[in-house]
């Protein structure tokens, strides 16, 4: 049992390395974003879930004080790298992990009962949202974009999202559930790129009409 967990906890880590590769190549443009990296990303998150469901079984079924505390480190991993939310049926906030609190500076206790427009920066249009709701709702899919978000302070930070909804068995909302990761650094590192870039592209036509007068 304690070999199989430590087994399914390297898969776990190895899947989520080659997500986070693949991401952040993407993000920093290294590679062009294509349906192979969309396929690659789509194959880890799948893969995901049959680790996480043959890991619980395995915390469920024993009693071994090493797979309890090796499932500890997991969570706190998971804690510690990506924001999750939980909402009801009416998009109200049910749970928020820990870093999901410190990325928006807002605590469990004030988030309780709100709704996501907390950290709604305002910067995506309405028709961003709408085909948000279309692909978890309508369409019953996992929905994924980077999203501006505003945290307590007034300040941006960026998030690749993951969002989808969950069904009962009469295909009623139960509520919807995301897994967000921090990308900010990665965004402004681009930013600062393309500002460069910029300031270069501009001197250089300065020099040029200086080479022509």
């Amino acid at each position: 049992m304690k070999k199989k967990s430590k087994l399914v906890i390297g898969l776990l880590i190895f899947v989520l390395s080659i997500f986070f590769t693949v991401k952040t190549s993407v993000l920093l443009e290294m590679v062009e974003s294509s349906q192979v990296t969309r396929g690659t990303e789509y194959v880890c998150f799948l893969t995901l879930i049959p680790l996480f469901i043959m890991l619980m079984k395995n915390y469920s079924h024993s009693q071994n004080e090493i797979i309890i505390e090796e499932l500890k480190e997991l969570d706190k991993f998971i804690d510690y790298s990506v924001l999750i939310s939980k909402t009801d049926e009416k998009g109200r906030i049910i749970y928020a992990n820990k870093k999901f609190q410190e990325v928006s500076g807002w605590s469990l206790e004030e988030l309780i009962g709100k709704d996501h427009k907390v950290v709604n920066s305002g910067y995506h249009p309405k028709e961003f949202w709408s085909e948000m709701y279309k692909t978890i709702i309508i369409d019953k899919k996992i929905w994924n974009s980077i999203c501006t978000n505003k945290n307590k302070n007034g300040e941006l930070y960026w998030v690749d999202s993951y969002i989808k909804a969950s069904f009962d068995e009469n295909g009623n909302i139960k509520g919807f559930m995301s897994i967000r990761y921090d990308v900010t650094e990665i965004i402004k590192s681009g930013m600062e790129v393309e500002r460069k870039n910029t300031y270069l592209e501009h001197a250089a036509k300065i020099l040029r009409q200086i080479g022509r007068a």
